[in-house]
């Protein structure tokens, strides 16, 4: 049974009024203010609509927030009130952090919360109320707080902190410059004293500060002069950190102070921002929240992008009480969601596909009378403006995903086609080949359907692909439809992609010219039709609408990528030193030749692992590694001294992930993973796990980048704690397959010039020492891990090159998809006709065809590559000039 918003806050009333509370609670809500209790109440029902949570448990919650008001944050109550929902008591003995407590003691107070919830979802509300219980044992673990965790605040002298700032050190090897530095130093120093200043300051002037201070700070007025407003935004900073410590006793470390100096820092004429690199568990959320708010109290609207949709929520969720209490409003951005609601608030928590859409919505549809899709908060009759954006994991969205692009997708209405492709894919099937005669083949059998030279040899390729190259729960995955979209026309499965970047399925997208009809095809799926583009925005077109940039992440990457940035982005890096001395240990590269030696020395170390009563994550390249993986890990249980947990995290796995990831930091588990669970991933580790060595992570793969191992490894020995990884190459590695075929290919044609022919037409071999240097690049023994390092390097130059180049062209789309804006706009009474739909999706989707070839063929060896796209960008736009004149 779920509550409307009204029944919900009369079983709020019906609490406060009630006499059976103990006195303790009366004392705590007679404190309570109407306002405070209403936005306590906002959140709380936020919280309740996303997670579904019952009139009982709904009931339990907001009381157990009203005991802990006084005595220690919210949230924390709130996270354990969600994570008892789950009925999984052991494992969160790390909810209530930084208390610390007994396994014993915690279990105690879990059961009594349980205990109470199943009382409530049975009705029996006074039962709950006369059990006292709940009450004693919170104020035990109140008391264990005051007693023996007095932890000692871990602070650096300002010079040690210049220092490590200037580096070059473990962290910090592209450093901020020394002026920098020295200037932020000043201004660090200046918000130390503003915060001795306001150390007894009492919550309610602390708001009313900050609500003085937005109006000075209001970028679209000039109230105060530059200086002044430098010292004003140093002492919101001092107020911000304050606020923090009232609403969640959490202070801001120096180093995430030093950072958002660091981050607003004066930008160059060629600059549009800074993006700083901060190691994994350093606290990048709370720098983002006081950045956010900073820029909130200058009237900037500001976009929070981040990777998923569940981390934009539970962000979102997490902090918006803490803005609301400085009269900024804060909303998340649904998927697929055309809601009016969407940009109701100052502050924007979302994918960057999420907001693309949005873009692209408001580019193709907005005509008078209508209204925006990104409306300005404060005004819905004002489009809301490209003030500032943070980017949060930034390496992953502008370098890794730098060609993506968010699209509106038409549906083909040539349904012949579709009859085409299953013969075709037939005719590729049998002639096991791809080749010019295959070409000619089905050009001449498929001559009437009036197809292309180069769309046919475009259908022939991936049906060649689809048939045996790409490769299921590697590639893409079969996915049961629910009940109701599993009609006649869609089957019981859908083929859904995976990202090679993250190991998560890409719901919602399909491969274009036919690839996607052919893995249909293949597995008896019917065959849907091929999507049209009508419209389509990269990542470096959305992001450079943005008069500001701002990023974290905890891995750049090198100079190269660096580099990169700056030319697509226009965005300064920097680095930050870890604020505590990580404990993390990276245990040597293991390259194997044969599987046999991989399985076993993976099973013995594991072995070892589950003797020692620690975890262990396992990052595979893919969902089918992973499963393979799994089997391996079950045909060898009988071996382990201790039998292991056994858990997926695979974006196929049957629990949810966040139970996943709650058990993972458990002794004696083993989760087995893809990149899926590299990255973002914050696994907290057991009391006992602590002791014995931490979480041990293992990549079974070589990375291609320097970036994907940093971001694995870092989910181990997170936050001071102890852990290590180590990365497992197998025989079959796709990184050891590319080295061995370079080389072997370079010393090939070293030992053509080695060989001479004799009078008898036989070839001699005359260089007994190249052979020997052949046969030992062929020999994966021999291989070591600063061979793979330097040729990652070499690919990972080209791939920035092709980067480049993509976004380039990027633009260059992005033009052509406004210039048919222009036109769709003045056909004002055929902007609804399907005709004209279709037309210009069969046009912008063939000319994008044309240009990503272009990126995939042209040579990244060019002395002068934008002079040559630049040639390419006037012989395309003579030809869109033609076949827009057809068009009108």
């Amino acid at each position: 049974m779920f509550v409307t918003k009204n029944k919900a806050f009369s079983v709020v009333n019906s609490f406060l009024a009630s006499g059976s509370t103990s006195e303790k609670v009366k004392l705590t809500t007679d404190e309570y203010s109407k306002d405070n209790l209403d936005n306590d109440f906002d959140f709380v029902y936020e919280l309740f609509k996303a997670y579904k949570i019952s009139q009982g448990q709904m009931y339990s919650l907001i009381r157990l927030c009203v005991i802990g008001s006084k005595n220690f944050p919210k949230h924390t109550i709130i996270d354990t009130i969600k994570k008892c929902i789950n009925k999984n008591l052991t494992s969160y003995l790390e909810i209530l952090s930084p208390m610390e407590y007994t396994e014993v003691g915690f279990k105690k107070f879990m059961d009594a919360i349980n205990y109470s919830v199943i009382l409530l979802e049975k009705g029996l509300y006074d039962e709950v109320n006369s059990f006292s219980c709940l009450d004693n044992l919170l104020e035990n673990l109140i008391k264990i707080k005051s007693e023996k965790i007095d932890k000692i605040k871990f602070e650096k002298k300002i010079e040690e902190l210049v220092l490590d700032f200037k580096g070059p050190n473990i962290n910090v090897q592209f450093p901020m410059s020394d002026e920098n530095i020295d200037k932020i130093k000043c201004q660090f120093l200046k918000v130390v004293e503003y915060q001795n200043s306001i150390k007894n300051i009492s919550f309610t002037v602390l708001q009313e500060k900050i609500n003085k201070i937005k109006v000075n700070l209001d970028h679209n007025n000039n109230i105060i002069a530059e200086n002044e407003k430098s010292n004003t935004v140093l002492y919101l900073v001092a107020l911000i950190c304050k606020g923090l410590d009232y609403f969640y006793k959490l202070e801001p470390n120096q180093t995430q102070i030093f950072s958002v100096l660091a981050l607003m820092l004066p930008l160059e004429k060629s600059s549009k921002g800074n993006l700083a690199q901060i190691k994994a568990g350093e606290g990048k959320s709370i720098i983002i929240t006081i950045f956010a708010l900073i820029m909130a109290c200058q009237n900037y609207c500001f976009d929070i992008v981040t990777s998923t949709t569940y981390l934009a929520k539970r962000d979102c969720l997490k902090f918006k009480p803490f803005f609301a209490l400085f009269g900024v409003s804060t909303c998340f951005l649904e998927d697929n969601s055309n809601s009016l609601k969407q940009f109701s608030g100052q502050i924007v928590y979302s994918t960057s596909y999420n907001l693309e859409f949005a873009e692209l919505h408001d580019i193709l549809y907005f005509h008078e009378n209508e209204k925006y899709q990104r409306f300005h908060f404060s005004n819905p009759a004002l489009r809301r403006p490209y003030d500032w954006v943070m980017i949060d994991e930034s390496d992953n969205m502008i370098i890794d995903k730098c060609g993506n692009s968010a699209r509106i997708a038409y549906q083909s209405r040539d349904e012949l086609i579709l009859q085409i492709l299953g013969k075709l894919y037939e005719i590729v099937k049998s002639s096991k080949s791809c080749n010019k005669a295959v070409l000619d083949e089905c050009l001449k059998r498929f001559s009437a359907h009036g197809i292309a030279n180069d769309k046919m040899e475009k259908y022939v390729e991936n049906a060649y692909m689809a048939c045996f190259q790409l490769e299921l729960n590697k590639d893409y995955c079969l996915v049961k439809n629910f009940e109701e979209k599993a009609s006649k026309n869609s089957g019981l499965y859908s083929i859904v992609s995976i990202d090679k970047e993250t190991g998560k399925l890409s719901y919602g997208t399909r491969w274009s010219n036919g690839l996607h009809q052919f893995l249909e095809y293949k597995h008896g799926i019917p065959m849907q039709m091929d999507s049209l583009t009508i419209g389509a925005l990269s990542h470096p077109v959305f992001f450079n609408n943005y008069k500001f940039i701002s990023g974290l992440t905890g891995t750049i990457g090198t100079e190269i990528e660096r580099e990169e940035i700056a030319k697509i982005y226009q965005l300064h890096t920097f680095d930050v030193p870890s604020h505590y001395s990580s404990k993390r240990i990276r245990l040597p590269t293991k390259i194997f030749n044969d599987n046999s030696l991989f399985n076993s020395a993976l099973i013995e170390n594991l072995n070892l692992l589950m003797s020692a009563g620690r975890p262990a994550l396992i990052i595979c390249r893919d969902i089918k590694n992973s499963k393979e993986i799994n089997l391996l890990i079950k045909e060898n249980i009988a071996s382990f001294e201790k039998k292991p947990i056994v858990q997926f995290l695979n974006d196929t796995q049957l629990h949810h992930e966040a139970f996943v990831v709650e058990r993972a930091g458990m002794p004696n588990c083993i989760t087995i993973s893809t990149n899926a669970g590299g990255r973002g991933v914050d696994i907290p580790l057991h009391q006992d796990v602590k002791f014995k060595g931490g979480l041990q992570v293992i990549i079974l793969f070589f990375p291609h980048n320097e970036r994907i191992e940093l971001q694995a490894g870092a989910r181990a020995a997170r936050f001071d704690l102890p852990g290590d990884y180590q990365i497992f190459v197998p025989p079959n590695d796709d990184m050891l397959e590319k080295y061995i075929e370079s080389k072997s290919y370079k010393i090939i044609s070293n030992l053509e010039k080695n060989f001479f022919e004799d009078s008898e037409n036989e070839f001699t071999f005359r260089n007994f020492h190249v052979l020997h240097e052949a046969l030992k690049v062929l020999d994966k023994s021999a291989i070591t891990e600063e061979n793979l390092i330097a040729f990652r390097t070499e690919m990972n130059i080209a791939q920035s090159k092709r980067r480049i180049k993509q976004a380039f062209l990027a633009h260059f789309t992005h033009n052509l998809f406004m210039k048919f804006k222009s036109i769709f706009d003045k056909l004002a009474e055929k902007h609804k006709n399907a005709d004209t739909l279709h037309k210009w999706a069969l046009l912008f989707t063939n000319l994008e065809e044309k240009i990503s070839r272009i990126k995939i063929e042209d040579s990244v060896h060019n002395k002068d590559e934008l002079a040559s796209l630049k040639e390419f960008k006037t012989s395309c736009e003579k030809q869109i000039e033609e076949a827009f004149n057809s068009f009108c």
